[in-house]
This record gives structure tokens, sequence and C-alpha cells, in this order.
């Protein structure tokens, strides 16, 4: 009796440990070469969302607006509030008083975003130099300008704002690794021109996400000016087996969505994705959308007014994101980064100019070799193997295993088989 008694028990644990944690994740055979996975979306924002050369164009162009003179800090105290959400979380006391001076001057938050373009340093200003696979490009053909919750950013290989934009987007891939095959890029701080830092410090954050992953504060990098950023990629591809999905195993159990889980205003699923979807859920309360956000929900843009109340919802999603049930996609591709930094430029203005800049460019920037050396920074973005890593999310056993267990488990304990208990059972039956 105790060794049927110790065979029961062993038996219960591991159904038990088969309920609990009916999956797991192991190394794959085989490994992906990276041309057949998407390159990384790069996205680069200004620290600095407001030009004092443009917003002082801007002043003067609207000069004769009814109402109070603003102030040029407090232009740019406004522009700065509705364009980017870190800002606005440091003025919240401060919105209200922003809205108060709008209304004086007969202007909403709809007319700030709509002359944003006029005062933000745009793309084609500080993108100086382009470099994808090997190949010299105009920037404006590599990156696309979008809001987002930091501003107006560049952005490359984005399906996530392209798709929210024109509905078309095919990704783009890296054919070999190395720096020369990857993203190369020269940027411009321009630090006479700032009058609307976001940050402590100067530069560009720079993000590095899956394509369809909106930009996330989780994975923000600082690129400072005098630097140059070699960001090194390796990247882990992770699959689930159909046997998985045929043993009637929901998200709960699985722990993870498949791409086809149904958002409601994205197409395809991803954590950060969901969580932007929660926020504007959220938000929803407050009677309005955040401008920052970029999808369309047929709520009108928050004005400032309405600030302390959205900001208290990210405050609180931010503290206690479960309750969002954002679980990680069965089917996942996640970049891993290393980054080294380095002084930049090394070398003479004149070889930067000749070798770095591109021809179009260098008409429109200060050539000096004081400018050059205080002001310019580069990033590039590279896989750092031919091959990625590859895991699978399988069964950790199915119902021919875990009986294959009760009867190793049986005749470890006991010295019988199931065939055996079989067996016992019916000829007690036949007695009766």
């Amino acid at each position: 009796m105790m060794t049927m008694g110790l065979s029961i028990y062993f038996i219960y644990r591991v159904y038990v440990q088969w309920q609990n944690s009916p999956l797991i994740v192991a190394f794959g055979e085989q490994l992906i070469h990276i041309s057949q996975i998407s390159f990384p979306a790069i996205t680069i924002c200004n620290i600095n969302q407001v030009s004092s050369r443009k917003l002082d164009f801007f002043m003067e162009a609207n000069k004769r607006i009814n109402g109070p003179i603003i102030d040029k800090r407090i232009w740019s105290k406004i522009f700065t509030t509705v364009l980017n959400m870190d800002v606005a979380i440091k003025q919240k006391d401060y919105s209200l008083t922003l809205h108060n001076i709008l209304l004086l001057n007969n202007m909403t938050v709809e007319d700030i975003i709509e002359k944003a373009q006029t005062v933000v340093p745009s793309c084609n200003e500080f993108l100086l130099h382009c470099q994808w696979k090997s190949s010299v490009l105009p920037c404006e053909k590599l990156f696309n300008e979008y809001f987002t919750k930091y501003g107006l950013c560049c952005v490359f290989n984005s399906a996530f704002y392209e798709e929210n934009s024109n509905g078309s987007f095919k990704a783009e891939n890296a054919s070999r690794p190395g720096i020369d095959n990857g993203l190369s890029l020269i940027l411009d701080s321009n630090l006479d021109d700032y009058f609307g830092a976001t940050e402590d410090c100067n530069g560009f954050k720079f993000f590095i996400s899956h394509p369809w992953d909106p930009v996330s504060s989780s994975r923000s990098q600082i690129l400072s000016p005098g630097k140059e950023a070699l960001a090194s990629l390796n990247s882990v591809v992770v699959q689930t087996r159909q046997r998985v999905s045929d043993a009637g195993y929901g998200p709960d159990e699985m722990r993870c969505y498949f791409d086809y889980f149904i958002l409601k205003h994205v197409r395809v699923y991803s954590v950060p994705s969901c969580l932007l979807e929660c926020t504007l859920e959220k938000t929803q309360a407050c009677g309005c959308r955040p401008f920052t956000v970029p999808i369309d929900n047929g709520y009108p843009v928050c004005n400032l007014s309405s600030y302390p109340c959205v900001l208290e919802k990210f405050r609180l999603i931010q503290e206690d994101r479960e309750q969002c049930k954002c679980m990680p996609n069965c089917d996942d591709l996640t970049y891993q980064t290393t980054l080294t930094y380095s002084s930049f430029p090394l070398s003479s203005s004149s070889s930067i100019l000749e070798n770095g800049i591109s021809n179009g460019m260098k008409h429109k920037i200060n050539t000096s070799e004081t400018h050059l050396r205080e002001n310019l920074a580069k990033l590039t973005v590279f896989f750092n193997h031919d091959y990625v890593d590859t895991r699978w999310r399988d069964l950790r056993f199915g119902w021919q295993d875990f009986i294959a267990s009760c009867g190793g488990l049986l005749g470890f304990a006991s010295g019988i088989s199931i065939i055996s208990c079989i067996e016992l059972l019916f000829f007690c039956l036949s007695c009766k």
C-alpha cells in the first residue's frame, strides 16, 4: 500500500506540472539566415523639437493673431507639450495655463498640430547622409516623417506607421552581416538652433524595434553630438509548433498570442501595439484621444485642458501593465542590440565633407571645422552574424507522454505496470 501511495503521489506531481506548465521553449534544430527575417525599424527623434529659426518665422507670420502677445518661450512650451508626451508629463501642472493662453488667442490644439511642421526640425534638415546596404541613397527615400509620442520623428522600415498612414508596406531585410551591409546615418544636431529640447541633453533619441511595433520608451537610446554609435544586432526567432494549437490550448495556457490575435485598431498583434491600444481605450474616459497615439478611434484630439486626465491614465497603465493583458507573441522576432560608442568625427572636416555627407546637403549646412566636430553624430545598425538563433514553443508532453510517465512511475515505485493495474481491476470486478 505504501508503494502504491508513493506511485500515486508521483503521478499527481507530474499531472500538476503538466497542467501548470504545459509548454516548453527549446532550442531550434536549424538556424535561419538573416535574409529571411526583417531588418528592424529604426526611428530617429530629434531631442530639439522646436527650431529657433523656424519659430521666429512662425511668430512673424502669426503676429496678427488676436489676443495677448505670446512670448517665444511660451510658444516653445506649447509646441513641445502638445507634441511630446514626456514633456507633457513634466508640464502637467502647467497644461491648464497653456490651454488658457491658446483660448485667449482663439487657437486650439488642432491649430498647433497643423502648424507644427513649420516649427519642428525636419528629417531633411538633420539627416545629412544615409547609406543602406553599401549604397548611398537620398534620405527621403529611406525615411518617412511621423508624429510619435516623442514628437516628429524619422522612421525607417516601420510597418506600424506605414500601415496606419497608407495601408501598404514591404519590409526591408539585410542580405549579409557587417557594418557595410546595414544602415549608416550621419546626423547634424545643429545646437545653435535649439529652442525646444525635450530632454536634459543634446542630440537624438533612436529606437530599434520590430517593424510592427510602435515606438516604445523601453527601447530608447541617446546619440549625443560628437559620438558614433555602432549597434550590433543578434536576433532570436521564436516559433510555436502547430500541434500546440491543435491540442486546443488557449492564450491563457500558452501565455502568448498569435499574430492574428485581433486588436481593434492594429492589424498585427504585438505587445507594444497592445499596450498602445490599451492606452487608447483607457483615455476614452477623458473624452478624447492623445494626439501622440497614431490611431484614430473616432474621438477628438485631446486639448491641453484634458492632459491631467490623460496623463493620469498613462501613469496608471505604467504602474500596472497587467491590466492590459498584453502577453508576448507566440511567433516572435526579437532584436538584441549591443551598443558601442566612440568619438566622431575622428578625421578632419574636409574628409567628412568629401566622403561622409551627401552632395545635396553640403550647401545646406555649416561646414566649419568647429560646427562639424561639435554637432555631427553617426549611427550604424547592422547584423553581427549570418544566422540567427531559433526557439520552438512546444508541448511539454501530450496524453501519450503522460500515460507513459504514469507507467514508468508505477514500475519505479511499485514494480507494476498500467496493464497490471487494469488486470487487477478486472479481477476485483470479476470476484463480485
